[in-house]
C-alpha cells in the first residue's frame, strides 16, 4: 500500500522527542536538518515534513520582519510540502 508519509520535527528543548541509550530517555536531537542535503535525506522516505512552528523562523525575527529559516525552502527544494 503507497501511502504518504509526514516526517514529524520537534526542537530539542521541547523533549517531545526520546531516543533510548541503554534504556535510559534523551531528548533526540533534530539540528540535522537543518544541515544541507538534510531534506533530500527525508524526501527519499517522506512526502512532507510536520516541523514546530517556530522552527520556520529565523531567531532575529520580528513581528514587523518575519524571516523565514532555511528549513522551509530547504524543504521546497526537495519537493516536500510543509505542515506546521
Amino acid at each position: 500500500m503507497k501511502l504518504k508519509l509526514l516526517q514529524l520535527i520537534a526542537p530539542t528543548p521541547a523533549q517531545e522527542t526520546q531516543v533510548y541509550i541503554n534504556g535510559v530517555a534523551h531528548p533526540y536531537s533534530y539540528a540535522w536538518v537543518f544541515k544541507t542535503g538534510a531534506m533530500k535525506k527525508i524526501a527519499t522516505y517522506a512526502d512532507s515534513i510536520g516541523p514546530s512552528l517556530a522552527m520556520l523562523f529565523s531567531t532575529n525575527s520580528t513581528p514587523n520582519n518575519i524571516k523565514t529559516s532555511s528549513l522551509t525552502a530547504e524543504a521546497h527544494r526537495a519537493n516536500l510540502a510543509v505542515h506546521p
